[in-house]
């Protein structure tokens, strides 16, 4: 099977080292992409565990297209009775059109269902597909004369791990919280502190990561519903991931925020992630507390900061955040020496503001947002 795993651009180095721990090594590499081909068994694999992609598409069918008639035929001979079965609907859940002569999202869109129905209906032999079973989603791209058809692999993005129940204002996306640590090189071993936690992504996912527990583990997958799907794979792949699990794994995470409601809302999406939280710093698990950054120390002579201080939407003006610069510079120069820090930002020029000396920088494109994450020594 010929698959996409997504990511936010600017990441897809670090998605592809965790590919090729998974044993993929060919790869193809795209913006925002990376394909390569599998079989079922690492399909389930990398649904249930990996860590930086947002999702996991299908490459159902690859065609040459100029016009809508050749669309229609081309999609209709693609096997979707391999993929619904009969009583499934199908939703062309997004449309992409780059230089194509076909620019109507919506007459694409119902072209698509229509011939994937016409076919479905004469393999089934009815006359009208009932749609009262599982939805399964597509995505078609258009890119001057080729056409891409993409079946969505996972139903809720990889990126949605369950457990932010609280996600509090411009939340860190769960993934970019699990690059952020393979970008450090983080381990269990090291000490870590976030100085601005929001409701703890990166704790969370750090703990995540300590003690060794899937993001899918308790979770179900669009692929299961798939007429093609073995009835075996994804519980196999739990099945080994809950062998992995390390509950004994020691860690100390301290992570910290000046806002109460957010400590408490963290907490909250730490005890959904069931992960262990802390009474202390000098005791394992995540240690939440209320603290001004300007307050914290760290708990040994090295150790990892990976963390996402406010901007944009979070903080009031372009002086305030000038300041806030300037005071985290001072505190890491003061109290964090030989410290591996990484911070995201919203600039590009962070590192010339703060001072730093090889700084190694990573543009991110989330959404709407570009952001940088900038990782340096002290």
């Amino acid at each position: 099977m010929k698959i996409s795993a997504s990511c936010s651009p600017g990441i897809e180095p670090i998605l592809s080292r965790e590919l090729k721990y998974y044993g993929i090594t060919e790869q193809q590499r795209k913006p925002g992409r990376i394909d390569c081909v599998v079989d079922d068994t690492h399909v389930a694999e990398l649904l249930v565990n990996v860590r930086t992609a947002d999702n996991l598409f299908a490459i159902f069918g690859e065609f040459p297209v100029t016009n809508f008639d050749e669309l229609f035929d081309s999609v209709y001979e693609l096997p979707w009775e391999s993929i619904l079965k009969q009583t499934d609907k199908l939703i062309i859940e997004k449309v992409r059109i780059q230089d194509s002569s076909l620019q109507s999202q919506s007459t694409i869109q119902a072209m698509v269902q229509k011939a994937a129905y016409t076919r479905l209906c004469n393999y089934y032999h009815i006359q009208r597909m009932p749609e009262t079973g599982a939805t399964i989603k597509t995505r078609i791209h258009i890119y001057k004369s080729n056409c891409t058809v993409e079946l969505d692999l996972c139903g809720m993005p990889l990126s949605k791990r369950g457990y932010r129940k609280y996600p509090g204002l411009a939340p860190l996306k769960e993934t970019l919280a699990a690059a952020s640590l393979f970008n450090a090189g983080w381990k269990a071993s090291n000490q870590l502190s976030d100085m601005f936690c929001g409701t703890g992504s990166i704790a969370i996912e750090a703990a995540l990561y300590a003690l060794h527990r899937a993001p899918g583990l308790n979770r179900n997958f669009a692929w299961e519903h798939y007429a093609c799907y073995d009835g075996k794979s994804v519980q196999e792949a739990k099945r080994k991931a809950q062998e992995n699990v390390r509950t004994q794994s020691k860690f100390y995470i301290t992570a910290s925020d000046i806002d109460p409601a957010m400590i408490q809302q963290a907490k909250q999406n730490a005890r959904y992630a069931e992960v262990p939280l802390s009474d202390s710093p000098h005791k394992p698990g995540i240690f939440f507390t209320v603290s001004d950054f300007r307050t914290t120390k760290p708990m040994s002579d090295h150790g990892f900061v990976i963390t996402d201080p406010p901007y944009g939407n979070r903080i009031s003006n372009k002086q305030e955040t000038e300041n806030l610069y300037a005071q985290l510079k001072n505190h890491f120069e003061r109290y964090y020496k030989g410290f591996d820090i990484s911070s995201f930002c919203d600039r590009e020029d962070f590192a010339a503001v703060m001072a730093l000396q090889h700084a190694r920088h990573l543009k991110i494109i989330d959404g709407k947002e570009t952001r940088w994450l900038v990782r340096w020594t002290v």
